[in-house]
């Protein structure tokens, strides 16, 4: 499948999904088409992929990017939401997904993506001014004097329902998927920063390049140690120790002098050094009143069984305390 004019990786990722079209190759393929301006052909490629590949972040990302490029932002809103809590890390999803709530105007949900973009890269300027600018909006809008005319809600009146939530990736992509609302024939005219080459590792961005370097100690509003160490907490309590370390050693590679998220670490590793001990000297007294019990018992067949139903209830007794007391220590 030749496309003259086409970049010769667009071409290559043709041929493959030409061949085997429940390939992941189609997320790849569907951004170098839309980076090219030819949204519908890269929505009719992520329709197949996306079937063939419903858990797949990347064709997700890009069916967003679609959207947002022909200013279905609700659509692009609806795609997103659902992947971003468990995608955290992901920064062209939470970019993606943010601008898309400043479009529709979910400011909360944007301030919140951007100031974890923040703690992934405190020194993305285009990120901090974002964060600067939602937080002066949210402070002119609190400043709001209300007209004394103003007709209000009675909040005991309300009923309270749950947030309907549909059951799978493929009930809500479908339906975006099958709409044939979107009318693209003619190419898209992008802005001049969004033509980026296609690679092979396009899936992952990169932070912004290596911009000035501001000295934290000089900002007045600096959250990002706050965020991140609620972010560890949370890891923590969900017993999620690798991850929380992961982050605390982040924060530590950006800013070195961190004294709160180094001794958080330090606290950390106490406690998994502390618990292990713990552990291992139940095991080895486990190993000892097995032995014992073994010497004891002897050749007495008659009382055998009894003994042994009695120590599988204080080896029972003893394991979940311990499983009580590790608990109560994160």
């Amino acid at each position: 499948m030749k496309n003259t004019g086409i970049s010769p990786l667009i071409e290559k990722y043709s041929e493959v999904f030409e061949k085997d079209s429940t390939s992941r190759v189609f997320a790849p393929l569907a951004e170098g088409y839309r980076q090219a301006g030819l949204i519908e052909k890269a929505m009719s490629i992520l329709k197949i992929g996306i079937r063939h590949n419903p858990a797949y972040l990347q064709g997700y990302i890009t069916l967003g990017n679609c959207y947002f490029d022909v200013g279905e932002f609700n659509l692009a809103y609806s795609t997103l939401r659902p992947l971003i809590s468990d995608n955290r890390d992901n920064i062209r999803l939470q970019k993606l997904f943010a601008s898309s709530c400043v479009e529709i105007g979910h400011n909360d949900e944007a301030l919140e993506s951007y100031k974890y973009l923040l703690f992934l890269n405190p020194k993305d300027e285009e990120v901090s001014k974002a964060v600067r600018e939602l937080e002066s909006k949210d402070t002119e809008e609190d400043l709001i004097i209300v007209p004394d005319n103003t007709e209000r809600f009675d909040l005991e009146e309300i009923e309270v329902r749950p947030e309907k939530v549909k059951s799978s990736l493929d009930e809500w992509i479908k339906v975006d998927l099958d709409k044939n609302e979107i009318k693209t024939d003619t190419k898209i005219d992008l802005k001049e920063t969004d033509k980026k080459e296609v690679t092979n590792n396009w899936e992952m961005e990169k932070p912004s390049a290596p911009l000035k370097i501001v000295n934290v100690e000089e900002k007045e509003n600096v959250s990002e140690p706050v965020i991140t160490h609620s972010l560890v907490d949370l890891y923590i309590n969900q017993g999620h120790i690798l991850k929380a370390k992961e982050l605390l050693n982040k924060i530590i590679e950006l800013n070195p002098n961190e004294v709160s998220s180094i001794k958080k670490l330090e606290e950390i590793k106490s406690i998994e050094s502390k618990t292990r001990v713990e552990v291992e000297a139940e095991e080895e007294g486990h190993q000892r009143l097995l032995d014992s019990l073994d010497e004891k018992l002897g050749g007495e067949d008659g009382s055998t069984s009894s003994s042994v139903e009695e120590l599988q209830k204080f080896l029972d007794a003893i394991q979940k305390h311990a499983e009580i007391r590790k608990n109560s220590q994160l």
